[in-house]
């Protein structure tokens, strides 16, 4: 599986032997060096004979991101990973707004396959005016002159496209759930993106408010 930019990961670990002195941490770490937040933080949970600890990294920039686990207590033990995450970038051409070319292309859908080109069109049209309606105060989005305000970036632009992607999973799946084919299951749509707020700088990524 391909990691990229602007993706999130829930990160695993199971302990054993553990007991109540057992404490379960995760650093991480990105491709600068610098300790990164997680997006959502460790959570511990008995299961089976194994203490099972979870929680979900996002990733904002390219090269090599470590995920580092501490454990203390019974079970002590570090566990490190190593995980490459690719740069994302749109075609020079287009930036803003996003095109349903590249809303395909991002799913992995031929682009000779036209069958869902209207339902995404519909999903990529409202994501657009979406970004464009809570971002309007920090992008000049439709290129005005007398606008003081940046164009909008290809992370602004990828996170539109996510966010389309990700509204048209869910649309598809009432109960959260994706079939992946024959031999693979299914998987469950998330109920939320802090990847994609984090790309679009909305919800807890958004800079600070002022009265």
């Amino acid at each position: 599986m391909t990691t990229t930019v602007g993706s999130y990961e829930t990160l695993t670990l199971d302990v054993t032997p553990h007991a109540d002195d057992t404490v379960i941490t995760l650093t991480l770490y990105s491709p600068t060096g610098a300790v990164v937040a997680l997006v959502t933080p460790v959570e511990s949970t008995v299961v089976g004979a194994a203490l099972h600890a979870e929680a979900v990294a996002g990733y904002d920039a390219p090269g090599v991101w470590v995920q580092l686990w501490t454990v203390t207590g019974t079970g002590a033990g570090v566990t490190h990973r190593s995980v490459y995450v690719e740069a994302v970038a749109l075609p020079p051409d287009q930036i803003w707004p996003p095109t349903l070319a590249q809303l395909k292309s991002d799913l992995n859908i031929d682009p000779d396959d036209t069958e869902q080109d209207i339902e995404l069109g519909r999903q990529l049209d409202a994501a657009i005016t979406f970004v464009e309606d809570r971002r309007g105060d920090s992008f000049n989005f439709h290129d005005e002159s007398l606008v003081e305000l940046p164009d909008p970036t290809r992370l602004l632009a990828l996170g539109t496209i996510r966010l389309a992607g990700r509204w048209n999973a869910r649309k598809r799946s009432q109960d959260g759930l994706v079939v992946m084919g024959p031999d693979m299951g299914s998987s469950r749509v998330p109920s939320f993106d802090p990847d994609i707020d984090r790309m679009l700088g909305i919800g807890r990524f958004s800079g600070p408010q002022f009265a």
